[in-house]
């Protein structure tokens, strides 16, 4: 006899078919013209896309740094920079949308290449753009990073160190920041976490992956898009996937599952701290952190019901987002995300706490009144909505 929870499974995902035809049917149109954009785009390449030689000599290993700055290019950019450069990597830099006329003379000082090119394709478009330049140039680095300006980038500790160990160490083809895992709830109320995508905005490669004929049959094959969804779907997620689909080793120095495992042993007045520091997405779950702050008294008791509190967030929502206290010490903050949504704006807004607190340590000075101008400046009315 087929179990309940999988026939309920099975009408639910039946039902999310039935329900999502009217925006399949919606969405050919725009399809069409982002085919049509992808053509007229790669046939009339070398006019779109302008290639400066930068001041940097090519070395062993190269970086590709995907900036969109409309307005100006901030100074945590460029201490990025002068991190890739001081760990032995040439920036190869693309931007999506161009540089302003300002910017470029101090790009062109901190790059190998200078790529600017249309505003098409988000990430990974850029990306692709990037590898393109890589492999005409006929150059052969013997590390590969691919990184966008999503993210601050070092907050603190050594990142590049720590991934190139976690890239050798483990034998891996690609290594970053964070990786994303599938919860499976199980009949018996377990969990099992399947690996997924590593997250986009930070790859390392070894020289054997990023040269090898499965990378570049997906980068021949995939078709850029300026739908985000689209992006998302086909771009972060499906690179992880195609590429772990086919035996290849994909590892990010975060994941959900070591979080919980390292949380369980952590003594109360840690998640007293946690939960001072945290951010939420969910209304439910903030009450319940009100609650349990309210009621602390560092009893096993309290332990054992801030710990399920957390691990049933944790499971939800990106651990690190929620608990960035805990997320830095039991990982270290390498960097922090710069995305829009109010509950990364109020994540901002408790790591500026515990580092005013000193339970944290802060960033540079620069990328420190960065954080502070973009917690200071959120409007929720223009904040992406996308969780």
């Amino acid at each position: 006899m087929i179990p309940a929870w999988k026939v309920r499974r099975e009408m639910l995902r039946f039902w999310r078919q039935i329900t999502g035809l009217p925006g399949q049917i919606a969405a050919v149109p725009s399809k069409l013209m982002q085919r049509r954009q992808r053509a007229t785009y790669d046939r009339d390449f070398d006019q779109l896309v302008q290639i400066t030689t930068g001041d940097l000599a090519m070395g062993s290993k190269v970086a590709i740094f995907l900036l969109y700055q409309p307005k100006s290019v901030p100074r945590s950019v460029f201490l990025t920079l002068d991190y890739l450069i001081s760990h032995g990597y040439a920036p190869l830099i693309v931007v999506n949308g161009g540089a302003a006329a300002q910017d470029v003379p101090a790009l062109r000082r901190s790059a190998w290449l200078l790529v600017q090119r249309p505003n098409f394709g988000y990430d990974f478009g850029g990306y692709r753009d990037g590898l393109k330049v890589l492999r005409a140039r006929g150059t052969d680095p013997d590390r590969l990073i691919v990184m966008n300006d999503s993210v601050w980038l070092p907050i603190n500790g050594d990142p590049i160190r720590q991934l190139e160990q976690h890239l050798d160490t483990n034998d891996l083809d690609a290594a970053g920041l964070n990786q994303d895992e599938k919860v499976r709830y199980q009949p018996d109320g377990s969990v099992r976490f399947e690996l997924r995508q590593i997250e986009s905005y930070f790859y390392l490669f070894s020289a054997g992956f990023w040269k090898s004929d499965v990378f570049k049959q997906f980068w021949d094959q995939y078709r850029m898009s300026s739908d985000k969804k689209y992006t998302i779907k086909h771009g972060e997620i499906g690179f992880s996937k195609y590429m772990m689909d086919r035996g290849r080793r994909f590892s990010g120095l975060m994941r959900r599952s070591v979080f919980l495992d390292r949380i369980e042993s952590c003594a109360p007045d840690f998640l007293h701290k946690t939960l001072t520091y945290a951010a939420y997405a969910d209304a439910k779950y903030a009450r319940e952190r009100d609650e349990l702050l309210a009621s602390y008294d560092g009893s096993d008791a309290w332990r054992d019901a801030a710990l399920s509190h957390i691990r049933a967030n944790a499971l939800r929502r990106p651990f690190n987002t929620s608990f960035c206290f805990a997320a830095d010490q039991l990982f270290g903050t390498t960097y922090l995300k710069k995305n829009s949504q109010t509950y990364f704006h109020d994540m901002r807004a408790q790591y500026l706490r515990a580092v005013e607190d000193g339970g944290v340590t802060p960033p540079a000075p620069d990328i420190l009144l960065e954080i502070k101008a973009l917690v200071a400046n959120h409007d929720p009315k223009t904040a992406e909505r996308t969780l």
